[in-house]
């Protein structure tokens, strides 16, 4: 960074704008590869963890709750069939986008937590579909339909939830999570699968 920079004797738009010239040059100066790299478009569908760590019986990955990634992919496309002020609509989308589409024009190695922000963003537009689908429901089912919706998620969490802190798992215990492989491949399998099978969708989603 500058002296002006370090010293703190520039204006803030001028400290926003070096800052992030910086880091995008150190960002497009990163050309590592990794092997639980993915490219931001499978990111929406959670189709890549990110493996951290493995010992005797445990394993640490980055994997979300599959329960809320989708709910909240739901939420982007469908809060915009909802009688929302067209204001809305448009703050949610460039939320959305501003937090995602970027990614896709980075050529450096990403990982599935850049899309954490967006996360947040289709799960808050997934609150107001549920809210306007729970709207049509009288007081009682209503509740219960939250609290299905709720317990639920709970469920999946408490479910996945060794993948993530690294409790113990005995094989079946694992095979039992591994919805899908493309969670748990590295790069170099997939790369593999993918010459084999000719499969240019799961190279332009996730490697």
């Amino acid at each position: 960074m500058s002296q002006e920079f370090r010293s703190n004797q520039l204006n803030p738009w001028r400290e926003f704008s070096e800052l992030n010239q910086k880091m995008w040059g150190y960002n497009k100066g990163i050309s590592a590869s990794h092997e639980y790299g993915s490219k931001a478009l499978g990111w929406p569908l959670m189709i890549r963890s990110v493996y951290y760590w493995v010992s005797e019986s445990s394993r640490i990955y980055l994997i979300g709750n599959p329960i809320n990634w989708f709910l909240g992919l739901f939420g982007i496309f469908g809060v915009w069939f909802l009688p929302l002020g067209r204001e809305k609509k448009i703050v949610i989308g460039l939320l959305y986008l501003a937090n995602f589409l970027p990614f896709i024009l980075v050529r450096r190695v990403l990982f599935l937590y850049h899309y954490l922000f967006a996360l947040i963003i289709s799960l808050v537009a997934f609150s107001f579909v549920l809210e306007e689908m729970a709207a049509k429901f009288s007081p009682k089912p209503r509740l219960f339909v939250v609290g299905c919706l709720l317990s639920v998620v709970l469920l999946s969490f408490l479910f996945f939830a060794p993948l993530s802190y690294g409790t113990p798992l005995s094989d079946q215990e694992f095979r039992m999570r591994q919805w899908s492989s493309l969670w748990f491949s590295g790069n170099s399998q997939l790369k593999e699968i993918c010459e084999k099978s000719g499969c240019s969708v799961l190279k332009l989603l996730v490697y």
